[in-house]
């Protein structure tokens, strides 16, 4: 019987495309009477994996850029310029980050961090497609300017066509 069941599982195992791997080949079963189909490591086969993946990837990214308003201090962010340098979309027609390079001036005397900032994307014809709040955990040195290449803000339309940022909030630093 054991053996009739073995030639089933490697059947069925042979007409899947992702599980031709000699990896998850090797694998023996848990026990020959009881649970002959119950693989040790059946929840980690390729298909099932790939889909875990996907899913993780989808949270952090969506959860990355999202946090807490926070009212920082009204006369350090007046004092604080923030400007869009360039993006871009990241993505593969599913998942769609935007990529950002942004540039914070501080006009003020004192260090600033947590520089938060909203974010609007708008298609073609300038409907607003997606809005979003990011915050950068970098520090500024008063008086300085400082670049932040490669933020992943968050998730938007495949349709993006235009990025508009505005601050939010600054902490001193």
């Amino acid at each position: 019987m054991y053996l009739i069941l073995r030639r089933k599982y490697v059947l069925r195992r042979r007409t899947n495309f992702f599980q031709h791997s000699r990896f998850f080949r090797d694998f023996n079963f848990i026990s020959h009477s009881s649970q002959p189909w119950l693989c040790k490591f059946d929840a980690l086969r390729p298909g099932r994996f790939l889909g875990l993946l996907v899913s993780l990837v989808v949270i952090a990214c969506s959860f990355s850029g999202c946090s807490s308003e926070s009212t920082g201090d009204p006369e350090l962010t007046k004092n604080t310029y923030i400007e869009l340098v360039d993006w871009h979309v990241s993505g593969l027609w599913v998942i769609n980050c935007p990529v950002a390079w942004v540039r914070v001036a501080n006009y003020n005397r004192v260090p600033i961090k947590e520089i938060q900032f909203k974010y609007t994307t708008y298609d073609y014809l300038g409907n607003k497609l997606n809005e979003g709040s990011y915050t950068i955990e970098g520090t500024v040195s008063p008086g300085g300017v400082k670049n932040f290449i490669e933020l992943y803000i968050g998730l938007v339309d495949i349709h993006s066509e235009r990025l508009d940022i505005e601050l939010r909030s600054v902490e001193s630093g």
